[in-house]
């Protein structure tokens, strides 16, 4: 079994098992908050952390930088 995937919003910290899961707890129980996600790269073994926003919507963009939709393909390479 994969390691699961963090969500850490201030105490209120969820796991999810997959990938889907994460977009579906981000987009529906985390809308108009800022958290930020930490996996296991399969690649090197590091923690990674990515800070994202969700929108009212649903739509979950990056914080920082672009502020770009967030790329769950590369999250899925990272984990494979």
């Amino acid at each position: 079994m994969p390691e699961p995937i963090q969500i850490k919003n201030f105490g209120n910290d969820r796991f999810c098992a997959s990938l889907e899961e994460l977009k579906s707890v981000l987009s529906n129980e985390f809308r108009d908050q800022h958290v930020s996600v930490i996996y296991r790269s399969k690649k090197t073994g590091l923690l990674k952390t990515l800070f994202v926003s969700v929108e009212q919507s649903g739509v979950i963009k990056e914080s920082y930088g672009q502020q770009a939709e967030v790329n769950f393909g590369q999250i899925s390479e990272d984990l494979s």
